[in-house]
């Protein structure tokens, strides 16, 4: 099964596998330059370490509160320096000692208007993910060249040595953790 973006409704949807003339698996539809993603989406998945799920707040709107505890942890948080208006880099390594998978939905803070995590899909290439599952007992590592959260625009100039705070938004739970600027 292949994962495809609906253009009228911007999420991710299940769609059947096609073939190009090499055999290889692409989307169903997809652009030329679609069929990249496609790829390293569906290796993302099988690896099991990425959860594209769309709607995420309804999906688990019936489920209870997770007392996490000290069973979630944010380790190794640091940001990139820039100026006012600009954006900066935050990375992080999020563990997950529950006996749960947690659905990381997003990051806030004070010192920006807006975030969103972003990930490597090529030497040049990067899309926008809306959420990442974290399964029980696993780390998932935002220090790599890969995958990382943008916040932007900065609300103030950020320095080495400053810190802030960032809210981890997670499906019926928070985290909150400083970040210092390097």
């Amino acid at each position: 099964m292949s994962v495809a973006r609906t253009e009228q409704e911007g999420r991710l949807t299940s769609a059947s596998p096609s073939t190009t003339t090499k055999g290889s698996p692409t989307l169903d539809g997809a652009r030329p330059g679609w069929r990249r993603l496609g790829q390293v989406i569906r290796v993302l998945v099988a690896a099991g370490s990425f959860n594209l799920l769309a709607d995420l707040e309804s999906v688990y709107a019936d489920a209870p509160p997770l007392s996490l505890g000290d069973q979630v942890q944010v380790e190794n948080a640091y940001a990139t320096s820039g100026p006012a208006a600009s954006s900066t880099e935050v990375r992080f390594r999020l563990v997950n000692d529950s006996g749960t998978t947690v659905v990381l939905l997003g990051v806030s803070s004070r010192i920006a208007k807006n975030s969103r995590l972003v990930a490597r899909i090529g030497a040049l290439d990067t899309t926008e993910l809306q959420s990442i599952s974290v399964p029980a007992g696993e780390v998932l590592d935002l220090t790599t060249s890969h995958l990382w959260y943008e916040l932007s625009p900065l609300r103030n100039k950020l320095e080495a040595g400053d810190a802030f705070e960032l809210e981890l938004n997670l499906v019926n739970s928070r985290v909150m953790t400083d970040v210092h600027v390097h």
